[in-house]
């Protein structure tokens, strides 16, 4: 019934269709978003999570045509690459959507001869303290400083600082604004203490010429930039903790 609202929606669709492809579902969730106003992560997350099947398999590659086997290969060599459990748990949801919309029956992400990976929850000795993270801040410099002590300061979420253009950093009010992300947009004040206004200086003068504050041909190439940042800060500080999200613990606390 879901898949026959969603291509219903869609003009020139009438019915869910077992010889549809990868790249054409993609398309048929993404119109969906768009005429439900759904947010752009929510987007993203198909993009994301489809694209990474596509490149597996190919965009042309019908969903009627994948087996259990497919998708059991796939899993493994996600595994083998390095990818977290919870990667592919989204992965395998954002398929069991795509097949659902096709009408395809019995759906084999959802088979229970998967041998699915399991998500480990973070260890919380692991979590890194705020004073660590002060440690940290101290022994880095210039722009590895600039990015991480923004993160640090204000919580935001990697792919909401992708997705941060230059306009959203407003000196003049002493506020920041945060697009869209996993939350709907909000704003924040720009903390009151001196090094606020250094570090947004820095950033802003980090991608000179681009909209967006940080550099990369698109939103993976910014997000690759963070991590590369964090890899960095790890090395020269010595710090095992250091992860982007654990900044973002690090401020919620």
């Amino acid at each position: 019934a879901e898949a026959v609202t969603i291509l219903d929606r869609i003009k020139g669709a009438t019915a869910p269709s077992a010889a549809m492809t990868l790249a054409e579902v993609l398309d048929a969730i993404l119109r969906d978003c768009e005429r439900r106003e759904r947010r752009d992560a929510t987007s993203e997350f198909y993009k994301s999570h489809l694209g990474a099947w596509s490149r597996h398999f190919g965009e042309g590659s019908r969903l009627a045509s994948l087996t259990v086997t497919d998708v059991q290969d796939f899993i493994d060599e996600r595994r083998k690459a390095g990818v977290g459990g919870l990667t592919i748990k989204h992965n395998l949801m954002a398929l069991t959507r795509a097949m659902r919309l096709a009408g395809v029956d019995p759906n084999p992400a959802k088979s229970i001869k998967l041998v699915r990976p399991k998500v480990q929850k973070r260890d919380p000795s692991l979590r890194l303290a705020w004073a660590a993270v002060l440690d940290v801040l101290h022994k880095l410099r210039d722009n590895d400083y600039a990015v991480l002590a923004f993160i640090a300061g204000t919580g935001v979420r990697r792919t909401e600082f992708a997705r941060m253009r230059w306009t959203d950093i407003d000196l003049v009010g002493d506020r920041i604004v945060i697009p869209v992300g996993k939350t709907d947009q909000r704003e924040l004040p720009l903390p009151k203490i001196a090094s606020a206004w250094e570090t947004c200086e820095q950033l802003l003068a980090l991608n000179q010429g681009g909209m967006f504050l940080l550099p990369g041909g698109d939103e993976r190439d910014r997000v690759r930039f963070l991590q590369e940042t964090v890899t960095r800060a790890r090395a020269i500080t010595g710090q095992p903790k250091l992860q982007l999200h654990e900044l973002r613990r690090a401020f919620a606390s």
